[in-house]
């Protein structure tokens, strides 16, 4: 079984003042007026595989970039781009009868290939080099677990 969702932010407005109106859709800093950082697009690929009692799940995860801050001008930053994020998840499951329920055995690794975020400081004071807010900050990661239906 293969999804794509995708989603793309056309508008994400807010006026601190009450008088000025901004647009932080594709902001993916932190904005110094207060707003949301929020990527204009997010994707996510996913497939499910299943033989049997074995099961195998991989997953493309897109950030999309944008600009650091939208108030900022070329006198203010020499370059105001932030680069997008592609994670690689996978996992694997075995299904197990287990008196005419399921228990399930899962394991699995969050961005595979250990994938950096890119630069994008909250500030440039804090020692913050990406917004944790939107990007993984976390780096590869394993899990597993027991599933059990009641």
């Amino acid at each position: 079984m293969f999804r794509l969702l995708a989603s793309h932010y056309m508008e994400v407005s807010f006026s601190p003042d009450g008088v000025v109106t901004f647009d932080d859709a594709g902001v993916v800093g932190a904005d110094a007026l207060g707003g949301l950082p929020t990527p204009k697009w997010r994707g996510n690929l996913s497939a499910d595989y299943a033989r049997g009692q074995w099961g195998l799940y991989s997953q493309l995860v897109y950030i999309g970039g944008g600009e650091l801050i939208n108030d900022l001008t070329a006198e203010d930053i020499n370059d105001n781009s932030v680069s997008s994020q592609i994670m690689f998840n996978m996992g694997f499951r075995y299904n197990i009868p287990f008196s005419g329920r399921n228990l399930q055995l899962f394991v699995g690794i969050d961005n595979v290939f250990d994938q950096d975020p890119p630069i994008a400081p909250l500030d440039f004071i804090s020692n913050w080099s990406t917004n944790p807010y939107v990007y993984n900050v976390i780096g590869r990661n394993y899990f597993g677990g027991i599933r059990f239906d009641f």
